[in-house]
Formats: structure tokens, C-alpha cells, sequence
């Protein structure tokens, strides 16, 4: 089965269930031909499958990126954590609420603004990415079959150079001193 397939529903089969090899048509041009479409394409299916993957742990992917973010960094407020991770602050809330229920992190005071919250990677929460690590090992080595371990090198440099160019503007310098992608 070809993950990467978009699914077209034939509203005359409305009496049969769903045959997934049946559904299964070929894009358009327009769309086979887009680069913004087939990344934001490929980014959804690789965020569901991956969701997929942590879900058994029950983690979503932003949980993870939060607790490896915590592990790098140590302690951060909520709002510096939006930032880092692109996460707008009511959805950050909620991940943190459901991190500090499974007793993985935990909210602090600052030390010095009593108005803010700290987030604090608990030991059980360290001892969580552990785990994470070896099912996303498992996950990336899955999702990336298709690809060589060459191709694989470069769809990385090719989409760091993009989270890097448009996630990281004032990098300036460190972009322009990258070698040009031909």
C-alpha cells in the first residue's frame, strides 16, 4: 500500500464499504507538480504516522518536542517554549496540562517573576525520552524505507536548510555562508 496516496471517496459506492486499493487515484497535475503541496503532504502523513507511533506512550509528537526541548535547554516558561517550538500559547497550555498529569513535567514559579510558570522536566519525564528515542528510531527508519541512506542525508540538510531560512530570520549570516543547493 502506498502511504503517500491521497484517498478519493466515489460517492456512487455509498452502499459498500470503503475498498482502500479501489480509492486510490493518482493527483492531479496541478498538485503531482506542487512542491509546497507534496511537503505539506508528506509533512501530514509523516506527523500522523509518527502520532501514530508515540500514541501507545500517550504522547502526541508536540509532547515529545516539548520534553527533548526541556531536556536541551533545562527549565522554561510556557511562553518561551511556544516560541521555540511554534506551538501558539492555549495549545502549549494544554500540552503542558497533560505532560504534568502524566507526572513527566512540572510547573514551577520563576524564581524572579512570580507571574510566570517555569516547566521543569521531571526524572520520570527524562526517563520517558528514553523510551521515546528507541520508538522514534523505529518510526524514522519505517517512514524513510522508500529513501536511500543518501536521499535520506539529503531531504535532512534540504529541510534543515529550510526550518533554518524561514523559522530562523535573523541567521542572516549563517544562511548565506551555506553552500547553494544546485
Amino acid at each position: 500500500m502506498n502511504s503517500t496516496s491521497t484517498n478519493f471517496v466515489d460517492s456512487s459506492a455509498k452502499d459498500e464499504p470503503p475498498n482502500n486499493d479501489s480509492l486510490r487515484e493518482p493527483l492531479p497535475d496541478a498538485l503531482e507538480s506542487s512542491m509546497g503541496y507534496l511537503l505539506h503532504r508528506t509533512a501530514s502523513l509523516g506527523e500522523q504516522f509518527y502520532g501514530q507511533c508515540v500514541s501507545p506512550l500517550g504522547l502526541l509528537p508536540n509532547h515529545v518536542a516539548i520534553l527533548h526541548l526541556l531536556k536541551a535547554r533545562g527549565p522554561l516558561v510556557q511562553a518561551r517554549l511556544s516560541d521555540y517550538l511554534g506551538i501558539d500559547k492555549a495549545t502549549m497550555v494544554s500540552l503542558v496540562n497533560s505532560l504534568e498529569e502524566q507526572r513527566l513535567v512540572e510547573r514551577r514559579v520563576h524564581p524572579r517573576d512570580g507571574r510566570a510558570y517555569e516547566v521543569h522536566l521531571r526524572t520520570e519525564g527524562s526517563e520517558k525520552l528514553a523510551v521515546i528515542d528507541e520508538v522514534s528510531e523505529k518510526a524514522t527508519a519505517a517512514y524513510f524505507k522508500p529513501l536511500s541512506p543518501e536521499d535520506r542525508r539529503h531531504l535532512f540538510r534540504c529541510l534543515s536548510l529550510l526550518l533554518e531560512a524561514h523559522d530562523h530570520p535573523r541567521n542572516e549570516e549563517a544562511i548565506a555562508a551555506r553552500p547553494q543547493p544546485r
